[in-house]
């Protein structure tokens, strides 16, 4: 069973926390998470508005994946891996970031953004250094837990779909 090692590194949020098991479970892929909660900001990236900074967001990279592969794969599996109650920021920092290093950045938001994932690119070529920019926003239409056949689902009673009937993806 694939598993996320923490490293050491706190990271507050519960919400977060199950994204990151999620990915790993969905990928079938440990998740070894580089950075979690900060005390002061970076001098790159958000700065002082960054997630980290208030417990809501991880760095992580996914083993065996580079961390574009990882967040193709994200992307094509957020149904399974994000919660539709919340709202996400799903980044890949690349090749050419600002920040302390290539990485995957998961992130979690209260209000308007909820039942969405942003997914956003920065530094995937050298003229993108530094630039951030939205690639897709996702709505979470059914979310991790709750799509069809899960037990979350009340359309899906475990007396029609049976106890095992989650769908996982085939990668």
């Amino acid at each position: 069973m694939a598993s996320v090692n923490f490293n050491g590194k706190n990271i507050t949020d519960e919400e977060v926390k199950n994204v990151l098991q999620a990915i790993a479970d969905t990928l079938g892929r440990n998740v070894n998470v580089t950075s979690g909660d900060r005390r002061k900001p970076l001098d790159v990236g958000a700065g002082k508005g960054s997630p980290h900074l208030f417990g809501r967001a991880a760095d992580f990279h996914v083993q065996g994946l580079t961390d574009e592969i990882a967040y193709q794969k994200i992307k094509k599996f957020h149904e399974s891996i994000f919660a539709s109650g919340f709202g996400y920021q799903l980044l890949w920092h690349g090749p050419y970031t600002e920040t302390t290093g290539q990485h995957i950045h998961i992130s979690r938001f209260n209000g308007s953004t909820s039942g969405t994932v942003q997914c956003v690119k920065e530094g995937d070529r050298p003229e993108n250094k530094k630039k951030y920019w939205t690639e897709n926003i996702f709505t979470i239409n059914w979310g991790r837990g709750s799509y069809p056949g899960s037990r979350k689902d009340p359309a899906s009673p475990e007396s029609i779909w049976g106890e095992n009937s989650y769908v996982t993806p085939h990668l």
